[in-house]
C-alpha cells in the first residue's frame, strides 16, 4: 500500500495532492466521498486548496464557499455514494494546485440534509476526518 504524503500547513499537518492545472481551466470541482458504509457513522474530508503560479509562489489559498457549521450539501450517486461537491474559481495565472484538509477540523461534527434513496430527507450528523475519497474535475 502506497504511503500518503503529509506536510505542514501552518499549525497543523495534513495528507496533501499536488497536481498541475490543465490549460484553459477556469474551474476546478472537488468531489469528497464520504467513509463509512452507513450515513451514521460516515466521515468526510473539508477541502481546501493552495494555488501557485508558473514559478511555484502561493498566490492563493481558497476554501469551499459553504459554511460548513450550517451544514453541508450532499448527494448520492447512481451507485449510492454518499458525497460532497464543491467548486472553485482558478485565479488567471493559477498553474499548480495543492489539495489538502484542515485536520484541526477532525472530529469536528457537521449536519448534512440526507436524502434517503426511498424518499424523504432529515437531518445528519456526520464528522471530519483527514483521509478519503477525493474527485476532481477541471472545467
Amino acid at each position: 500500500m502506497k504511503k500518503q504524503s503529509v506536510r505542514p500547513f501552518g499549525a497543523f499537518n495534513s495528507p496533501f495532492l499536488a497536481i498541475e492545472k490543465p490549460e484553459n481551466s477556469r474551474f476546478v470541482q472537488v468531489f469528497s466521498y464520504a467513509n463509512g458504509l452507513f450515513v451514521n457513522n460516515a466521515t468526510f474530508v473539508y477541502p481546501l486548496v493552495q494555488v501557485f503560479d508558473n514559478d511555484k509562489k502561493l498566490i492563493s489559498s481558497l476554501k469551499p464557499y459553504e459554511a460548513w457549521k450550517n451544514g453541508l450539501p450532499t448527494t448520492l450517486d447512481l451507485q449510492g455514494n454518499l458525497f460532497y461537491k464543491t467548486q472553485f474559481t482558478l485565479p488567471t495565472n493559477a498553474a499548480y494546485l495543492l489539495f489538502y484538509v484542515d485536520s484541526r477540523l477532525v472530529g469536528e461534527s457537521v449536519a448534512i440534509n440526507w436524502r434517503s434513496n426511498v424518499g424523504g430527507s432529515d437531518y445528519r450528523t456526520i464528522q471530519f476526518t483527514n483521509y478519503a475519497k477525493l474527485g476532481i474535475n477541471f472545467l
